[in-house]
This record gives C-alpha cells, structure tokens and sequence, in this order.
C-alpha cells in the first residue's frame, strides 16, 4: 500500500468514514476492470482514486482513469466520484486537466483542491506527508451523513488530522474554482481548514443548475438505491395494475415520511413529490417484457421544483 493510499485511508477514518473497499489496479485490464467488480457491489456511495496523481504516473494515464471512474459512477448512477487535481497551481481548465469530458460524468464527480500536509501515519516522527484531501473530505461525507443526513451539503466542515495546506487560495483562485466545480479547502482564523463547497464538476456549465450542487446529487442517488432495494419483491410479482398500484402507494409512503422528516421541501407533499407508476409509463407492451417503471420527482431545494429519475425493474411478464 502507497503511502498516499495509507494516508486517505487513514483520513478517511478520522474524519467519520465507516466500512471501505481497498480495490487494487492490476492486471492487463487495469483499472476498466477493478470498476467492473465494483458494479456487483450495491453499498458502494463514494468512488475515490487517491494515487491518481502519483509520481509515477504520467499525465495521459491519470487523466483517463479519472475519466473511467467518472463514467463508472454515471453508469451506476448511484454512487459519486471524489477525484483532486495535481498539487501544482490550479488550471485554468479543471474538466480537461481531469480528463472528464462528459457532460454526464460531470453529474456524478466532484473535486477538490489544495492538497494538505499530513503526519505520517505508520512513522510520526518522520516528515509530514503531502497528499491530496479526497480521502479526508470523504469521511467528512460519512459525518454529515450520519449526523445530519445525506441531503445536507457536506461544507464549512472541518478537516481532522490536517497539519496544514499546501496551497493558500486567493479570493479569485476560490471563485475561479468554484465556477468549475471544484471545492476548495481553505484557512480560516480560528477554525482552521475548512471545506468551502460543495458541488459537482456540472457546475462549470449554467445550464446544469439542478445537478451543480453534491447534496442533491447525492440524495437523488441514495433515494434511486433506497427505493430499488425496497421493490425487489416486485420481481416475483405478475406485471399488471395490482403491481403497479401496491409499488406506487409504498414509494409515496416512502417519500411522504421523508418529506414529513423535513428532507424533501413543500408546504403539501404534492410539492414535495409525485410518483407515477401506472398505465401512462407502464403501457401493456412493457408489461409483456416484464419491465416495471417507477418515474419519481423530488424537490430537495424549492418546493415544486422537482428532480426527476426512474427507477427499473425486470418482474414477472403480465398475462
């Protein structure tokens, strides 16, 4: 194990992560195949490369496993990718530096900037360690998760177990920064390093306003997962009216609660939600090939403003 990976590992400890999967890049296949093993791994929330940027690494490669580890989030489409920039001076460009070039892929990454100096987590008497933050700012994910929930933005959060920053950004760097989607860590007195964002990489594009910010992104992925899991049973089930209205009166009970609990925004829960789960996207033909569709709206930032995905599954084919 990498020092750099050792450290963000530790960090990501430190700072509130639980559980973790170390998932090594060997073979002829690289690292396209270390993402096709984490496809039959459901839990995963949170991909992140701490090595990307080795010494060892030359630019071409670092950029294209940052661009496969974006496009393997997108495709799952309920899990995020932490990725960092070099720790030389913030580029102008940080998409193309990142090798993220989809404007989907984008939706479902997010980076952050500067690296920090660390103690040395098997010597501390050794010199600190510079690395990038992702592993430290991850576990910070995991806190505002499990204190406040997933829908809070993961920001003005304190860093554990950060010695210092490598690079001090100036107001302008912050904001040119900040337009592309990047979250910067900066010194504050008295609080020390803080995380200062939280959006994705779509920010740098104004059309992508619903997907800029990482606690909706976030929160889009953990419902799709929640209320995939929660109608597996549907998959025994015969395809017909029966099915679709039991599926739709628990996925509204399920999102009622929620909006009740203050995650979802609105006066009325019609504000806050719709599910459609019937003949308008369930005509017979789909029946017949055993697909159940479940289209969901949800307002996590203004009331009526709703967020929309589908939720797929294969069931029983309808008589």
């Amino acid at each position: 194990m990498s020092k750099t990976l050792w450290a963000a590992v530790h960090g990501w400890f430190a700072n509130g992560g639980g559980e973790c999967y170390l998932a090594p890049v060997v073979g002829p296949g690289g690292l396209a195949d270390t993402l096709k093993q984490l496809e039959s791994l459901d839990e995963i929330a949170i991909v992140l490369a701490p090595d990307l940027w080795s010494g060892t690494t030359d630019q071409e490669a670092s950029q294209e496993a940052a661009g496969l580890i974006a496009d393997h989030c997108q495709q799952m489409a309920d899990r995020v990718a932490v990725l960092h920039l070099p720790n030389e001076a913030p580029p102008g460009n940080v998409a193309a530096t990142l090798g993220v070039e989809s404007a989907e892929a984008r939706r479902y990454a997010t980076a952050y900037y500067p690296w920090i100096n660390v103690q040395d987590p098997g010597d501390p008497n050794a010199a600190p360690l510079t690395v990038p933050a992702i592993g430290h700012a991850a576990g910070v994910w995991a806190r505002v998760d499990q204190d406040r929930g997933v829908h809070k933005a993961p920001a003005n959060e304190g860093l554990r177990g950060v010695l210092g920053l490598t690079h001090e950004l100036s107001d302008a760097e912050h904001r040119a920064l900040n337009d592309q989607g990047v979250n910067a860590i900066r010194n504050f007195p008295g609080s020390g390093p803080l995380i200062w964002g939280a959006r994705t990489l779509a920010a740098a594009d104004e059309t992508e306003v619903e997907n800029s910010y990482l606690n909706v992104r976030r929160a889009v992925n953990s419902l799709r997962r929640s209320i995939r899991r929660s109608t597996t049973w549907a998959v025994f089930e015969p395809n017909d009216e029966r099915l679709q209205t039991s599926v739709r009166a628990m996925v509204t009970s399920f999102l009622t609660g929620l909006w009740r609990r203050g995650v979802l925004v609105g006066r009325s829960a019609e504000e806050a939600f719709y599910v459609v789960c019937d003949e308008t996207n369930n005509p017979p033909e789909k029946g017949s090939q055993g697909k159940l569709l479940v289209q969901i709206g949800v307002a996590l930032v203004r009331p009526a403003e709703f967020i929309t995905f589908q939720v797929d599954q294969i069931t029983e084919r309808s008589s």
